[in-house]
């Protein structure tokens, strides 16, 4: 395929497919560049895309995302466009490997890496707002993080065509979320506006979900419901009414008490602010180990859930 990019003509080439998502494939242009090809053409997206392009919305968080570089048009088919470049990512892992047991385990990621990383996120998600957009589809699959020794996690955001813009009076819808992350707001609407603490919902959603290594609203038993039900209505495992047992229940008390009524709040939609960076921060300091048995738990807990060894 011949794609025009700015002034130039490059080709496509299956050798250099480095993955394929919901809305498009993702080829390695360059030594520094990606090409995102859209499965299908979408006017709405590429009028977003060409429009915070030409007004420099990009600027100030290249660095912290894969935001278009310039828009990619086939010059087969009347110069119509078709993707868009952005930066290529090396050396960089993917989000959704922190709720993953097996990979935490094997990469000795524990909870205060998990905080680390989330704590960068959070100040990433703070820039973006800042700019105006709304992230939306904000869940592990869409942000990568590299950890270096003594320096803070790197955090990128992707999937820059699901992002909404909202400036100078021009509003640009997000195009998906995800329904783990639906806040229960937006929940059975077919068209909607996004607002900040959407985003800081699909956050908390996320947080829980990298602690517990597992879906918050599927933790526990809740009545005959689904995790789908119980997320509509903001039942989720740190619900007073929840029934929990053996691992479930091993899972939630090893959060302590600071966190855990933070989290249960988020959870229960019922917050329209930020989610505070200071939760993070004391979490990551009070993570502390069993001296017993070494489970890595909150200082907060007055025994240890596993063991039962008595901490205070």
């Amino acid at each position: 395929m011949l794609i025009q990019i700015s002034n130039d003509f490059h080709t496509t080439a299956y050798s250099r497919k480095l993955g394929e998502g919901a809305e498009g494939t993702v080829y390695k242009l360059d030594s520094n560049t990606a090409l995102k090809i859209f499965h299908s053409f979408d006017a709405k997206i590429v009028y977003k895309l060409d429009w915070s392009l030409k007004v420099h919305l990009y600027d100030g968080i290249r660095d912290i995302s894969t935001a278009p570089i310039a828009l990619a048009q086939d010059m087969k088919s009347q110069s119509k466009t078709i993707g868009y470049t952005m930066r290529l990512l090396v050396g960089y892992e993917n989000g959704s490997n922190l709720a993953n047991e097996f990979y935490c385990r094997q990469n000795c990621i524990g909870w205060q890496r998990i905080a680390a990383c989330f704590h960068s996120l959070h100040q990433v998600v703070a820039k973006f707002h800042q700019k105006r957009i709304i992230i939306g589809d904000l869940r592990g699959s869409n942000f990568v993080f590299k950890c270096r020794p003594n320096q803070p996690v790197e955090i990128v955001i992707m999937d820059a065509d699901s992002w909404q813009m909202d400036l100078a009076g021009t509003k640009l819808l997000c195009s998906a979320i995800h329904p783990s992350i639906t806040h229960p707001d937006l929940i059975g609407q077919p068209n909607f506006r996004l607002l900040p603490y959407h985003d800081w919902f699909a956050f908390a959603c996320e947080f829980a979900r990298c602690l517990l290594q597992d879906d918050p609203f599927s933790i526990g038993v809740y009545k005959n419901w689904n995790s789908d039900q119980r997320r509509e209505k903001g039942i989720s495992c740190f619900h007073e009414e929840v029934i929990l047992h053996g691992d479930d229940k091993l899972k939630v008390a090893r959060l302590g008490n600071n966190l855990r009524p933070e989290l249960a709040s988020w959870l229960s939609g019922c917050r329209r602010n930020t989610f505070p960076i200071s939760a993070i921060q004391n979490f990551f300091y009070d993570v502390c180990d069993c001296p017993d048995c070494g489970l890595e738990i909150h200082k907060s807990s007055l025994y240890c859930p596993n063991c039962h060894v008595q901490l205070k």
